[in-house]
């Protein structure tokens, strides 16, 4: 997941992902690849396939706030 634009937490030992108004998961670092698996990989991985039902909060309500 490349962007044309420096991300400059990729060496960070904390997961850390940018993600999109859309909750498309856009750049993400090693870390976060490592914590949550192969789902964090590819093109457009969507953020609610990490996201906890658990949580009181869907993505996009957090994403609004």
């Amino acid at each position: 997941m490349k962007l044309d634009i420096g991300f400059g937490l990729d060496n960070a030992i904390w997961p850390d992902f940018v993600v999109d108004s859309s909750g498309n998961v856009r750049r993400v670092n090693e870390a976060a690849v490592n914590i949550f698996g192969a789902v964090m990989e590819g093109d457009l991985a969507l953020w609610r396939s990490i996201w906890s039902p658990e949580l009181d909060l869907t993505p996009q309500q957090l994403l609004s706030k």
